[in-house]
């Protein structure tokens, strides 16, 4: 199984589940269209883990496309790490501010940071979904181990190479970065990716003309298989003009079997050359008969999907002032291609320069989307009354296009336990369990709830979750409270085959891969129990 280890991975590979779940409720004055609408469009306001994390309870399985665009830690790009997570380690780096290249920690924080988040993403995304993550050099390397761990090594696609810049730079030393990855993982084999529209560049390479009018233009006759490999692909083709047998060469041989090519010559399909006598014959591909678009490939060109001073310029049309990298709209919309899903709920889990969402509408209203599409965008930026470019590049493309409707949401509550982890005593082990197991799966707890170790709070699907808690304060700051071998070993022994298994705990003296060998994911407290500790 692929992995990849860093500073802080066992304190961070199961905070996910942790993250209280929060309601998300209209933002007052940010709103797009008047409150108590319909809405289908979603932008919504408020730190990134908490979001994603009321986002599951909503939408968990529903989410059909992500594009992330996180940052790149260059050491120069100002990204901090800012979650609230009740650990020693994270709590010193969260105070460390910026972090630059000379930290020691740069790409421990960052993958720590990631952990959850792409967690939640994968959640989030339906048993057809794909995700598309934009990286540079800095942490493409890590990136891609932290996914192959996250969504399976089975379920990378080919990594897609954006031409970012049309040129070297001018004051560019060694070699110019001329391009960007974006890597792509489907949730499952579920995921189908779809044909990509051809240009009116490729369109225009059908320049033959048949009698009957019909356009078309010539493609290899042979394949990348050999003789060994193919042998019923190694046979003659009797030239109609000539009379000669032509045989494929051993090492390159036809790509048609012989009942197809017997099908090709009755239909005309095979070319010999404007004089008939070539050594070996084409296929006529005729424009006609093309599907709806064609395979996409993964190399993505400036020329047809834009660059970054493309981005520039589409975002400078809208808000003349706005100075913010971003993607261009032309490499959104061929995300949005590949990835089909017409009818489905696309999520931008960060904030870029607004270009998602628009990309979004003017894919629904463009002709050629065979069939037409309505898919509906999820947009997240960190405070809309603060930081609203996403908002306003919206309000602006919409007074020349009408579009379907949008509402800004900001985080509310934490639902189902407000009182309950605010109020001055710890909670009882059945309102916490509660908690938790919302907290973990999205999914209320009903029924009886047992009190011991080994059996669980609650179950939902293959996952068992567990709590390891009293309402004393001696007991949590016990070594009782503290997930250890001894007890993981009672835990597993008693639990079902198959299943796996989610531990809310004070701590935990186990290393992760003992954790992970077990099938068992550790999760902290939330903050404010940890609160009530050490009043």
């Amino acid at each position: 199984m692929a992995s990849i280890e860093f500073r802080g991975k066992g304190l961070v590979h199961g905070v996910h589940h942790g993250v209280a779940v929060r309601s998300l409720v209209p933002g007052a004055g940010i709103g797009l269209q008047p409150d108590g609408a319909d809405t289908q469009n979603m932008v919504i306001s408020g730190k990134q883990l908490d979001v994603l994390k009321a986002l599951t309870a909503r939408f968990s399985g529903e989410i059909s496309i992500i594009y992330a665009t996180p940052p790149y830690n260059t050491g120069t790009d100002g990204w901090s790490y800012d979650d609230d997570i009740p650990t020693p380690l994270t709590a010193e780096w969260a105070k460390a501010g910026k972090v630059g290249r000379d930290d020691p920690d740069r790409h421990d924080k960052w993958l720590a940071w990631m952990t959850p988040r792409l967690r939640l993403m994968y959640e989030l995304l339906s048993h057809d979904g794909v995700l598309f993550i934009s990286i540079d050099d800095n942490e493409g390397h890590r990136l891609k181990s932290l996914l192959d761990e996250t969504f399976g090594e089975s379920n990378a696609l080919p990594t897609l190479v954006w031409q970012k810049r049309y040129s070297v730079p001018s004051d560019v030393k060694g070699i110019g970065y001329l391009h960007e990855n974006i890597l792509v993982y489907r949730k499952s084999d579920s995921f189908v990716s779809q044909l990509v529209p051809q240009t009116e560049e490729q369109l225009a390479r059908y320049k033959n003309i048949d009698s009957d009018g019909r356009r078309w233009k010539s493609a290899d006759y042979t394949c990348r298989w050999t003789k060994e490999q193919r042998p019923n692909l190694f046979y003659p083709i009797k030239n109609p003009h000539t009379g000669v047998d032509v045989w494929p060469k051993e090492k390159r041989v036809w790509a048609y079997s012989k009942s197809e090519t017997a099908r090709n010559v009755k239909e005309k399909l095979i070319w010999w050359g404007k004089t008939g006598k070539n050594k070996v014959p084409a296929f006529k591909n005729h424009i006609d008969t093309l599907e709806e678009g064609m395979v996409p490939g993964s190399l993505l060109l400036h020329e047809e999907v834009g660059h970054t001073q493309t981005a520039a310029n589409e975002l400078e049309e809208l808000l003349p002032e706005a100075k913010r990298d971003g993607k261009p709209l032309g490499l959104v919309r061929h995300l949005l291609w590949i990835a089909g899903h017409k009818t489905g709920k696309v999520l931008f889990p960060f904030p870029s320069a607004g270009e998602g969402p628009q990309a979004v509408l003017l894919a629904n209203m463009a002709t050629d989307e065979a069939g037409g599409a309505d898919r509906r965008f999820i947009a997240l930026v960190p405070d809309a009354n603060t930081d609203s470019l996403v908002i306003d590049r919206l309000k602006a493309f919409s007074k020349d296009v009408a579009f379907a409707n949008c509402q800004c949401f900001e985080l509310g509550a934490v639902v189902d336990a407000e009182a309950l982890l605010q109020g001055e005593s710890l909670p009882s082990f059945q309102e916490l369990a509660r908690h938790v197991f919302f907290s973990a799966t999205g999914r209320p707890l009903k029924g009886t709830i047992p009190e011991a170790h080994t059996l669980p709070v609650g179950s939902m699907g293959d996952v068992d979750v567990h709590l390891i808690y009293r309402p004393d304060k001696v007991f949590l700051r016990s070594d009782d409270a503290v997930l250890t071998d001894g007890m993981l070993r009672a835990l597993v022994e008693a639990r079902k085959a198959g299943k796996r298994s989610i531990v809310f705990a004070a701590g935990k003296y186990l290393p992760h891969e003992d954790l992970v060998a077990a099938n068992v994911e550790f999760c902290a407290f939330p903050t404010a129990i940890y609160r009530a500790i050490v009043r």
